[in-house]
């Protein structure tokens, strides 16, 4: 959901990784005009695709919210009801794991990131392979350019889908988490985020979406979706289609043979290949509706 935190914890980083990169990189113009024309390109900033990320940023801001109470409450209602389960099916085997030590608590809050990447793949996935619910994803995939802003750049059907696979997926592991510590319990946190996605959001997360190239290289790319990952997924090249679904973990995308770590830089071009239709906000929300909605093409006959 988008909220000032988030928005923060996206923007943050990117100025301060920007400033690193500017600073490495001696025969850039110098001076505090030197260092935001490196921020925030003209060609970005001017870009139409910039203004319907930051309209789609400010819309979703008034309907997000509510699309979050009611994830919360479906992901508590599964979580409450695997977690009855669990008492009717096992009684004597609630609170068997010591909730206060450490190495219990650091384990849950490794378990739980990984529940809620992996849900984030699943719906991820789907939205790239099933027809109607591409229709809804690819209003991100629309960007034609790259800017922190593009993170938002999601329709609210997306994020209440997303809302719906965490109550799903990640539901029942907090049930059974719940049952089996004997209560509630919180995962680790800096600042009051959790600790491995303040982690992520370090390594350079907010340059996911941006013209910089930050690449982890060949093997630690195998473990975490590094920003250069990112941007790959978000080609317009078709060998680059339907690749790294992952959030922070690339493991799942191992698993599933939709990984790709590139080698070495490569120059790319961003947007769907086809004519924009999200031109405006208006657009932006409609158009992935109508198209959801439509009935699906038939394929031509041919003689």
């Amino acid at each position: 959901m988008v909220t000032p935190e988030t928005v923060a914890a996206y923007v943050l980083p990117f100025v301060a990784l920007a400033g690193v990169a500017w600073w490495l990189q001696r025969r850039r113009p110098g001076g505090v005009r030197g260092f935001l024309a490196y921020l925030v390109p003209r060609r970005v900033v001017r870009h139409r695709s910039t203004w319907v990320d930051l309209q789609v940023l400010v819309a979703n801001r008034l309907v997000l919210p509510f699309v979050g109470i009611l994830g919360a409450a479906a992901t508590a209602s599964v979580a409450w009801l695997s977690a009855a389960g669990l008492e009717a099916l096992a009684p004597g085997a609630r609170g068997v794991l010591p909730g206060e030590h450490p190495a219990v608590s650091v384990g849950f809050t490794v378990a739980l990131a990984l529940a809620y990447d992996f849900a984030t793949w699943v719906v991820h996935w789907a939205h790239h392979r099933i027809p109607r619910l591409w229709a809804l994803h690819k209003l991100h995939h629309s960007a034609e350019v790259l800017s922190p802003l593009t993170a938002f750049r999601h329709h609210p059907g997306y994020e209440l889908d997303s809302e719906l696979v965490d109550a799903a997926l990640v539901g029942p592991f907090l049930g059974a988490s719940f049952f089996l510590l004997g209560g509630p319990t919180d995962a680790l946190t800096l600042f009051g985020v959790h600790v491995v996605f303040v982690a992520f959001q370090l390594l350079g997360a907010g340059l996911r979406h941006s013209h910089m190239w930050l690449s982890y290289g060949p093997w630690a790319s195998r473990l975490v979706i590094s920003p250069a990952m990112h941007q790959i997924h978000h080609s317009a090249d078709p060998r680059h289609h339907d690749r790294n679904f992952g959030e922070v973990f690339a493991i799942w995308d191992w698993m599933f043979g939709t990984l790709y770590v590139p080698a070495e830089p490569e120059e790319l071009t961003f947007g769907l290949g086809e004519p924009q239709e999200h031109t405006s906000l208006w657009r932006a929300w409609i158009e992935p509706v109508r198209e959801a909605l439509s009935p699906p093409r038939r394929p031509v006959e041919t003689a």
